[in-house]
Formats: C-alpha cells, sequence, structure tokens
C-alpha cells in the first residue's frame, strides 16, 4: 500500500518536506503491514529523539569483524505514552529505521538476545524488526531511554568505507481530547524525522616493513604446536 501525502500542505520548513518525499513510497514487507497514514506536520524530531552510527573497531584491517550499531534514544515521556501508531499492525515501539541508501548485503544482522523473539517490534526499511533495549545509566538520568540494533561484517580489503545515513520516523502529538465517544483522541498528528549524521571509516593496509616472508594476509589467532618424537634417545 502506497503512503498518502501529508492531509495538509503547512510544513514549517521545506526540508521536513524533503525528507517525507523521500520516504514515499513506504511498503512493508507483508500486505497486512501497510501504512495509513494521515499526516498533519512535518517536522524535525532532534529535540524529542536523537540516532547514531558508531562502528567498533573504527580502524579494522582486512579480515576482522566490525560491529555497526544504530543507536536510538528517545525521550522517557515519548518511549511511554508519546508515539502513535505509524501502521495499521501495532508495533511495540512505534519508530520506522529507514536507509535512503541500502546498507550493502555483507552486514550481516546480530541477534542480540537468546531468542530470535527477544527485542522489541519495530520497523526497520520495508519490514518488521526487533531492537534491543539498553541499560544505560546515564541515558536514564538525562530522563532518556535507548535501543539499539547491530550488524557486523567481516571486511575483505583496504580502502575507506561509507555508510548510508538513515533516518528516523515517528509520530507524536501535542495532547489528547475526548472524542465523541468519550476516548482520548490525539489532538493533532505530527510526523517527526531525524537523521543520523554521517559515518566512514577506513579500513588499514597491513604495514609493509618487517612483514613475515610469505605473508598471504591472514589475520587471526593462530596456535602452534612442535613436537619432535622420539622423546628418548638411545646410544
Amino acid at each position: 500500500m502506497i503512503l498518502p501525502p501529508p492531509a495538509s500542505s503547512a510544513f514549517p520548513a521545506p526540508a521536513a518536506w524533503l525528507l517525507w518525499a523521500a520516504l514515499v513510497p513506504l511498503q512493508m514487507a507483508s500486505g497486512q503491514d501497510g501504512l495509513t497514514v494521515d499526516g498533519v506536520v512535518c517536522a524535525d524530531g532532534s529535540d524529542r529523539a536523537t540516532l547514531h552510527l558508531t562502528v567498533e573497531p573504527e580502524t579494522p584491517y582486512p579480515g576482522q569483524s566490525v560491529r555497526l550499531q544504530a543507536q536510538v534514544s528517545l525521550s522517557q515521556d515519548m518511549a511511554a505514552n508519546g508515539l502513535l501508531r505509524l501502521f495499521r499492525r501495532e508495533l511495540d515501539l512505534e519508530i520506522q529505521l529507514r536507509f535512503l541508501e541500502p546498507l550493502p548485503p555483507e552486514w550481516t544482522p546480530v541477534q542480540q538476545a537468546a531468542s530470535k523473539d527477544a527485542g522489541l517490534r519495530y520497523a526497520l526499511n520495508d519490514s518488521v524488526d526487533r531492537i534491543q533495549p539498553r541499560s544505560d545509566a546515564q541515558a536514564a538520568a538525562a530522563g532518556a531511554r535507548q535501543f539499539t540494533r547491530t550488524w557486523t561484517r567481516v571486511m575483505d580489503k583496504p580502502g575507506p568505507v561509507a555508510l548510508p545515513r538513515p533516518i528516523l520516523r515517528f509520530a507524536y502529538t501535542t495532547g489528547f481530547h475526548r472524542d465523541l465517544l468519550l476516548s482520548s483522541a490525539p489532538v493533532d498528528r505530527i510526523e517527526a524525522f531525524v537523521q543520523a549524521p554521517p559515518l566512514s571509516f577506513d579500513v588499514l593496509d597491513f604495514p609493509e616493513s618487517q612483514r613475515p616472508i610469505g605473508f598471504r594476509g591472514d589475520l587471526g589467532r593462530f596456535e602452534i604446536q612442535a613436537a619432535s618424537p622420539p622423546s628418548d634417545l638411545v646410544v
């Protein structure tokens, strides 16, 4: 199902409209996950959420595994009861993380818990994925809740690596009122977007100096054993 444009043409800034246009059309992987969104206003959500990418290690060598992590931080109020539903299908955490350029398939998702069903259901690109809550005392003290999604990749050659920038999308309201059925209903709907800062890193080549003769670029932990049988010598 195709996402319709916002119901109102009143936007606070042209940049917000460009972000919205970049996300249309959106389609969930299954038909039952289709979107029906009546957007009213698009806004910058950086005052309510943050999104960052991190890699570890920051300067790997070929053959080394790198962990890529998307870190989402939401204010406590937003995470608890301030998020509006994005899709017809309800999610545990009503956010969408979307890479405007595809994340290369070499980046493999990491199962961060013992069970594949652990974590909170959220939207990753056009499908439902699971994200892990993070216990961070510093974030909690600042009144925020953090969530992480992790991928890994074994780097195959030296050189620069530029990562696609994801956008975090969520919807919220500035208040609630009682409708005709005396149910609580939002007074408005604000579609908010936060884009992660750009991130790139360099895969280092092996040093030329002091390379062992015959070195072919093998990297890792190796165990070498030597034996010299027989152990007894008869003269």
